[in-house]
């Protein structure tokens, strides 16, 4: 089967280095393959689009699901232009390069540790359509995992260079050690969440030894890009 796309779902952590990963990713898809079309899909649509609904603890399970349909609806109908075109069998310059920034994951993290989130069967059999679906159309997810022991000391790090208002957020939350237990159960959430889904779409799981060394965001994006 042909794949239209050469597709990447990247997810991880808070601090994990998600955007200097991306940044470095898209680089060397600019570098490597200068003449392909490139989406990227930051994470203000597939996630923060909902953050309103999140702050009122009124965000549901469903209304993630149905945002993941729509986005993946979207790529769909792009790859279409390739699937009908002369160059519909060109694995060359007519692929297209795509990047979501998090995704359906991030939000079960995100619910599940605010204990919002209540999937029924029928959205369970939801989720796995939209990850057979990316699957298709030649995505795979990549996520970067933080050491359980580096976790506390990246987050407080995310405060030197964040906003105040991020801040403030960690703060309710708790001091350094409570945040820091606080995001290795989301991380937790996030790999039990992928875990359940590798029958459905290849998962790659990238270890991140050290916080903010350029080089290795760049060889793990590099090892990606064929």
């Amino acid at each position: 089967m042909v794949k239209h796309i050469s597709g990447w779902i990247i997810e991880g952590v808070v601090a994990s280095g998600k955007t200097t990963f991306i940044k470095e990713l898209q680089q060397i898809l600019t570098n490597r393959h200068p003449a392909r079309t490139k989406v990227y899909i930051s994470e203000h649509y597939t996630e923060r689009v909902l953050e309103n609904e999140k702050a009122k603890h009124s965000l549901t399970a469903q209304a993630t699901i149905g945002l993941a349909s729509n986005i993946v609806e979207e790529l769909e109908g792009i790859a279409s232009w390739k699937s009908k075109s002369k160059f519909c069998h060109n694995q060359d310059n007519a692929v297209i390069d795509s990047t979501l920034e998090r995704f359906l994951g991030s939000h079960h993290a995100n619910l599940k540790t605010m204990n919002l989130w209540y999937p029924n069967s029928q959205d369970e059999s939801k989720i796995r359509d939209i990850y057979n679906r990316l699957e298709i159309l030649g995505f795979s997810v990549v996520i970067l995992k933080l050491p359980d022991s580096l976790i506390s000391q990246a987050v407080a790090s995310t405060k030197l260079y964040r906003n105040t208002a991020w801040s403030q957020y960690l703060k309710t939350i708790g001091n350094d050690e409570e945040v820091g237990y606080y995001y290795l159960n989301w991380q937790n959430k996030l790999l039990e969440f992928y875990n359940t889904l590798s029958e459905h779409i290849e998962i790659k799981i990238m270890m991140i030894d050290s916080i903010h060394i350029k080089n290795q965001y760049s060889e793990l994006a590099a090892s990606l890009v064929k």
